[in-house]
């Protein structure tokens, strides 16, 4: 922009069109799709022109360019003494210290830099997109771009916002919030509610709207419904701290944005299983690189509530050229999917249905009402009881399902991080009550949670009368 000014010498009405296009004139504060932030937030959006370009450079076989860009940055301007903001940044600086919830999802996420390694593979063509094309690797930095470093992005700047409001920073507290908004939707999709129609965005926002076209889960404003949640969900996060109620801010995180966040890159993993069966080895369809990308994108959150069901989905979207994917057929996707979300706390309905088939537990079909609880909900069905699980990251594996069971140590963990920031009722409500531990009847439908409490107190019982 100060280009384009400097050097060309623009009349008042070039520059006019100019300042619109790259600033806020005026003091003005751009709206994000609808969201309302405090504080200049539109440079930190415009990094997804950087996706854009970068994607751009690798269909066009300029590989170290499109690193470069990667690592550098191209079309956001920094504060402070870096000139750019660059995707690579994102993955560097994604924080939250101080807030037990935030620093134990930022510690599995960013283990030993995997993002960071991941990305850098794509770009140079190393390990698993050795035998990539041209189109697949640009495909992968694209919807790695858009659903790794997006997601992770987003999560760090919002836990970064609350560990500032725990530390009385509020004005800075809200601009790290506006700035994970601004992460989440991006400069393409303009300032209007949902966003723009011409479908080029490239954050997190871009990706839900173009899955819920398929998955039926579209509102009347043609965005999509995770989409206008969160944009909710996160003007009421701002105002949380702006009032410094920080413990609803963290509230709107754990209990809003991660259970909304997640649904697009869970809908275009099931699209692609399904996209995908149909293919045989050797096929060169860019998909197989996005269906990868995706799953592992949200491998992380479904490995931390149920490993088999994330083994299951890596398994099956595995980026291999040579071998046919979805070698056990997209059903098994489709069920591991839905194992996992009473763990992610996501509604099935929230995810709809492609194809007729859906991750509800009436076979998959959330058309009819078989199992509706009348809430919109369906029942959660156990696995079938021979489903091997795979316990602490594969040391051992069960020749039957007792996720289930082993699902109690993730409540003594959130009561130890409960504990940890001072939280002492929600700890005493999780030792009493349970959270993550389901109990199922005969027939296999869940009935209930077990508790830490309940072994305390009505196993010792069982023990004494026998």
């Amino acid at each position: 922009c100060e280009g384009i000014i400097g050097n060309s010498s623009p009349n008042d009405v070039m520059r006019s069109h100019i300042n619109k296009l790259c600033y806020e004139e005026d003091g003005e504060i751009k709206n994000l799709a609808g969201y309302t932030p405090k504080n200049h937030v539109y440079e930190i959006s415009r990094l997804d022109l950087d996706i854009l370009q970068m994607g751009i450079l690798m269909e066009s076989n300029a590989f170290t360019a499109a690193k470069r860009l990667y690592q550098t940055g191209y079309n956001s301007l920094a504060e402070g003494s870096s000139p750019l903001n660059s995707l690579q940044m994102l993955v560097k600086s994604s924080g939250g210290a101080g807030v037990p919830q935030c620093d134990a999802l930022k510690n599995y996420l960013l283990k030993d830099d995997y993002a960071d390694d991941f990305i850098l593979n794509i770009l140079d063509g190393r390990g698993v997109f050795e035998k990539a094309n041209k189109d697949q690797r640009a495909e992968a930095a694209m919807r790695a771009a858009q659903g790794m470093i997006s997601f992770m992005a987003i999560i760090g700047k919002l836990c970064v916002a609350v560990s500032q409001c725990q530390k009385g920073l509020g004005e800075e507290s809200v601009k790290s919030w506006d700035e994970a908004v601004a992460l989440f939707v991006g400069s393409i999709e303009g300032s209007s509610r949902g966003g723009t129609t011409a479908g080029d965005g490239t954050f997190i926002y871009a990706l839900a709207k173009e899955s819920a076209y398929v998955f039926g889960t579209v509102e009347g404003s043609k965005d999509a419904s995770s989409n206008e949640k969160l944009i909710l969900s996160m003007q009421d996060g701002q105002s949380f701290l702006a009032s410094k109620i920080c413990t609803q801010a963290l509230s709107t995180i754990t209990d809003e944005v991660l259970e909304l966040l997640p649904i697009p890159m869970i809908q275009g993993i099931l699209y692609y299983a399904v996209e995908n069966e149909a293919l045989d080895a050797g096929s060169s369809s860019h998909e197989l690189a996005t269906a990868y990308v995706l799953s592992e994108s949200i491998k992380p959150l479904i490995s931390a509530v149920n490993t088999t069901s994330a083994e299951t989905v890596t398994s099956q979207l595995f980026f291999d050229p040579e071998t046919k994917p979805v070698l056990n057929g997209a059903d098994a996707v489709f069920e591991a999917i839905a194992f996992s979300l009473p763990g992610l706390k996501i509604k099935c309905n929230d995810v709809g249905a492609y194809k007729s088939r859906g991750v509800c537990s009436n076979n998959g079909n959330d058309n009819g009402d078989e199992g509706d609880d009348g809430t919109g909900e369906y029942e959660v069905i156990s696995p079938h009881p021979e489903t091997p699980s795979s316990l602490s990251n594969g040391l051992y594996t069960t020749t039957t399902y007792v996720q289930d069971r082993a699902n109690i140590a993730i409540d003594l963990k959130d009561i130890t991080d409960a504990l940890n920031s001072g939280s002492y009722d929600l700890a005493r409500i999780l030792y009493q009550k349970g959270e993550n531990s389901n109990i199922y009847n005969d027939k296999g439908i869940r009935i209930g949670e077990r508790s830490i409490a309940s072994f305390s107190v009505q196993d010792s019982n069982k023990m004494v009368n026998e």
